[in-house]
C-alpha cells in the first residue's frame, strides 16, 4: 500500500521515487528492482520510502494511478469527448509508458493497470451524465472495456509493440464486432 497525501515534501518524495524506479526499469527487470537501488537513485532515505510505500509493487500500483488520472485529467482539459478520440489518447499515452507497461505484465500485476483504468473510469464517469445505460449497466460496460484495453495491451507487448494507437484501436474495433456478432449468432 502507499501512502500519499497532499503535502508537497511527501509529493516530491514520492515523485523522485516513481522517478528512480523508472529509470530503474530501463536498466534491468523490475524483479530485481531493490528498494536500495531506488533509494539510491531518488536520495530519498530508506526510512521516507518506508513511510511512503511498502515495497517495490506499491510503486508501481502509485504510478498506475498517477498515470492513469493524468491522462483521464489531460483528456477532460483537452475537450475529448468521443469514444475513439479518448481511446486514441489513451493508448497514446500508454504506449508512451511501454517500459512501465512492460514491467506491469511482466511481474504479473496487471491488475494494477486494471483497477487504476477502472477507479478513474468510473469517477469519469459519475462525474458526467449517464445517457445510455442505467448504472449497473455502466458498470458492466466500463469494466468489460478496461478488460479489454488490459487484453490488447498484454497481446501488443507479447509481439513486439509493433502497432500504432490507430491500428490498436482499429484491431479493438474489429474484435468488438466479432464478439458481438458472434454472440448473438444462433
Amino acid at each position: 500500500m502507499y501512502r500519499i497525501n497532499d503535502n508537497k515534501r511527501v509529493q516530491h518524495s514520492a515523485a523522485l521515487i516513481t522517478d528512480a524506479m523508472l529509470n530503474c526499469l530501463n536498466e534491468k527487470p523490475f524483479e530485481e528492482i531493490t528498494v536500495s537501488d531506488i533509494q539510491r537513485l531518488s536520495g530519498v532515505s530508506r526510512a521516507t520510502f518506508y513511510r511512503l510505500f511498502d515495497n517495490t509493487s506499491d510503486v508501481l500500483t502509485y504510478y498506475s494511478q498517477f498515470l492513469v488520472e493524468d491522462i483521464m485529467n489531460q483528456s477532460t482539459a483537452q475537450s475529448i469527448h468521443n469514444y475513439k478520440d479518448f481511446l486514441l489518447f489513451l493508448f497514446e499515452a500508454l504506449l508512451d509508458n511501454h517500459t512501465f507497461l512492460e514491467a506491469v505484465f511482466k511481474s504479473g500485476s496487471e491488475e494494477i493497470i486494471m483497477n487504476s483504468l477502472l477507479s478513474n473510469s468510473m469517477q469519469k464517469h459519475n462525474t458526467q451524465s449517464q445517457l445510455y445505460a442505467n448504472e449497473k449497466e455502466m458498470d458492466y460496460l466500463i469494466s468489460g472495456t478496461c478488460g479489454f484495453l488490459v487484453g490488447i495491451l498484454r497481446v501488443w507487448l507479447k509481439h513486439g509493440k509493433q502497432e500504432t494507437p490507430e491500428e490498436l484501436f482499429d484491431i479493438m474495433m474489429r474484435m468488438a464486432g466479432v464478439v458481438s456478432q458472434n454472440l448473438f449468432q444462433k
